[in-house]
């Protein structure tokens, strides 16, 4: 039987059809996957937020002990005395395609760079915590960038999903159900039309023999 144009048009509609399936499945995954990891990594910048007050408010109050100690002109004194921190490096990773950053900065314990005089035990203890919270700062910056990255890329997945399952996927089944329908159409009439043709070859024969 040979092939029409109407007969390939539905193969080809209905080839779309297997492939748009196999992208629902494949985006249904993706967008499980990214649940999950949101919500581990939405947990963990909670917590991060939650060490970050922590660990601020202990160098707060260890702060607050030094400026009753020395006063704060000499505690200002004391903060440009100390060299700028160490440059940060910015890398990622790869968390279901998604790129996510890893901030890191060189580790290595406060040391004060200036003098005793002036100063007091009580402000190495405050300039020791605050040092000690950038690296929870950083891994908070880190965990809350991911959170709002793999956001944007679960609402683009849902949004993709759903043209694919709520416009894509029911107007190929509306266009495969009209070309199907007429080819059946198609198939009733050339049926109809042989079987005219059959008929109309059978009636000089019959009249031939009724003449004899």
């Amino acid at each position: 039987m040979a092939v029409t144009p109407g007969r390939w048009r539905l193969i080809e509609l209905r080839r779309t059809r297997e492939a748009v399936r196999a992208g629902i499945d494949l985006l249904d995954r993706k967008r499980e996957g990214l649940t999950r990891e949101l919500a581990q990594r939405a947990g963990l910048a909670a917590s991060g937020r939650a060490r970050v007050q922590a660990a601020l408010g202990r160098a707060r109050r260890s702060l607050e002990h030094a400026l009753v100690d020395i006063g704060r002109y000499a505690a200002e004194g004391a903060a440009l005395a100390q060299p700028p921190a160490s440059a940060l490096s910015v890398t990622h990773d790869v968390v279901i395609g998604i790129r996510v950053p890893r901030i890191r900065a060189p580790s290595a314990p406060f040391r004060p760079s200036y003098g005793p005089v002036g100063t007091s035990w009580a402000l190495d203890v405050a300039a020791g915590r605050f040092a000690a919270v950038l690296p929870i700062v950083m891994d908070l910056a880190a965990e809350e960038t991911t959170v709002v990255r793999l956001r944007a890329a679960l609402r683009r997945t849902t949004r993709t999903l759903n043209a694919l399952e709520q416009v894509m996927l029911p107007e190929l089944d509306a266009e495969i159900a009209a070309v199907s329908a007429g080819l059946d159409e198609d198939e009733r009439d050339e049926r109809i039309r042989r079987l005219r043709a059959t008929r109309r070859e059978a009636w000089p024969a019959r009249g031939e023999t009724t003449a004899r």
